[in-house]
């Protein structure tokens, strides 16, 4: 049985595939935004709901107080409406024009082979299922909804401080359910970029590609060292160079600089004569990896080939900076057990014609060690004769400890649940960074169902952890306090 709409509470889960029916990868929201006027200005009407729509698509929807909640502080709703675009090797998916497929696998919702979308498609559904339900009752409510903040956080940056008149907010964009989330990290975009000469080249020529990883979120996930196929293939590549210099024709690794890359491939100049090197390396790298990456390949197809290639020395240029390039975890928190300070993804590495760009998105909780890092990757592209341009900055969410929302939130979830939750931040950027700095006034949390390898192909929600997400949140608006 697939048919998710049948699935407990069913009002969010007819709103999720709803959502699901319609494209929405980022900077392709148009269509989905347009759905959810449509329903606003119709179903909508009869329940004095109005919606507001700027310049980059970003929705403002009101809906007036439930009778009797009318004294009660109004409170805000936020969620995004893209979603991280990823797919299986052998996929055929179409984002731009294919509706995504959920499925129904033991206790949890998948889709076919792609991302399914409930980061933030659940939290946009549990929004929506407040706003246009009849029977939950509800201060003045205030549905904030972003696009594009999968890639740069281009909604949020331009929201208009106007819209942000409620005194409290909740997102609904994590991913850990009995938790509840405080604070986030800030991020910037890099990215690296040179042009190498090439001469015309014809003769054999060696296809090495790395598949199998499992990729996932570049700050949720980070922690865990999957493996990145950038690297995997880089360093396979150096391994082939020490036994016969290798020439680059061509490098395409990853697809978003905010998901970890699953796959890789180049073609160089070469023969058989380096593939016994390329696969023991291979071999060495499956045996670090053993416990995170068991999946992990590395195929090397010969081939004839007519194209433009580097020289050997470019090409050891090319390998070396990006062996050389940080990624991964670089420190720990000290004030949050078990949650990372600062970290970088080197998420898409491409050679095309000579031209060479690596992307790269830099995380961190502190803004000095953001800059800090920052001023180290510009130290490395200096001496490596890199260009370097920074974009799509974005601020962290510091906690505040005196939150009044934080401490109705708390026993509220922990009833809920069961058990004491925890009170965190995360290693990934939500919102409330942008969001805290347009709107001061604004106390927020962030709270969320269960979500697992979030932005891959394997990503999958648990279906009860949205069943008690949602009846936490009608309990936290049942208990907003008056004006």
């Amino acid at each position: 049985m697939n048919d998710i709409t049948q699935l407990a509470p069913q009002t969010v889960w007819q709103w999720f595939a709803k959502i699901c029916a319609i494209p929405h990868p980022s900077f392709h929201e148009a269509e989905l935004v347009q759905f959810i006027i449509d329903q606003v200005q119709t179903e909508g009407k009869s329940r004095g709901m109005t919606v507001e729509r700027d310049s980059k698509n970003n929705l403002h929807i009101t809906k007036p107080a439930s009778k009797g909640m009318e004294n009660r502080a109004p409170v805000a709703l936020q969620a995004h409406c893209d979603m991280v675009a990823q797919k299986a090797d052998d996929s055929t998916h179409d984002f731009i024009k294919d509706p995504i497929q959920p499925r129904i696998q033991d206790q949890f919702v998948y889709a076919n082979h792609t991302t399914l979308g409930a980061d933030n498609g659940i939290g946009l559904a549990m929004a929506l299922a407040v706003a246009f339900s009849d029977d939950i009752a509800h201060p003045e409510l205030h549905i904030i909804i972003t696009t594009e903040e999968e890639t740069s956080m281009g909604g949020v940056n331009v929201l208009q401080p106007e819209w942000l008149s409620a005194p409290y907010l909740l997102n609904l964009d994590t991913e850990d359910d009995a938790q509840i989330f405080v604070g986030c990290a800030g991020g910037c975009d890099a990215t690296f970029t040179r042009q190498y000469p090439q001469h015309a080249y014809t003769g054999k020529t060696l296809s090495v590609k790395v598949s199998g990883l499992r990729g996932g979120h570049s700050g949720v996930n980070i922690h865990e060292y999957r493996g990145n196929a950038n690297l995997v293939l880089t360093r396979v590549l150096q391994a082939a160079n020490q036994v016969a210099p290798v020439q680059l024709i061509a490098f395409n690794g990853g697809t978003v600089i905010n998901a970890i890359p699953r796959s890789a491939e180049a073609i160089i100049v070469g023969d058989e004569s380096v593939i016994a090197a390329i696969e023991a390396e291979a071999k060495i790298i499956q045996t670090e990896l053993h416990a995170v990456e068991r999946s992990l390949k590395v195929e090397c197809t010969a081939q004839e080939t007519t194209a433009t290639v580097l020289s050997q020395a470019d090409t050891q240029h090319f390998l070396d900076f990006v062996s050389s390039f940080p990624n991964g975890v670089l420190r720990m928190s000290d004030d949050f057990a078990g949650i990372v300070e600062t970290s970088i993804n080197a998420g898409v590495v491409t050679l095309e014609q000579g031209d060479f760009a690596l992307k790269t998105l830099m995380r961190s909780l502190g803004e000095m060690q953001k800059q800090a890092l920052k001023q180290r990757l510009a130290a490395l592209s200096r001496l490596a004769c890199v260009e370097m341009h920074t974009h799509n900055d974005y601020p962290g969410w510091l906690p505040d400890p005196q939150s009044k929302l934080l401490e109705l939130v708390k026993p509220l979830m922990a009833t809920e649940f069961g058990r004491e939750p925890t009170v965190q931040v995360i290693h990934a950027g939500l919102e409330c960074g942008y969001l805290k700095s347009k709107a001061p006034h604004m106390d927020m949390v962030s709270f969320g169902p269960n979500i697992f390898n979030a932005h891959s192909p394997t990503e999958h929600v648990q279906i009860d952890s949205v069943a008690k997400n949602f009846e936490l949140l009608e309990k936290v608006l049942l208990a907003i306090p008056a004006k």
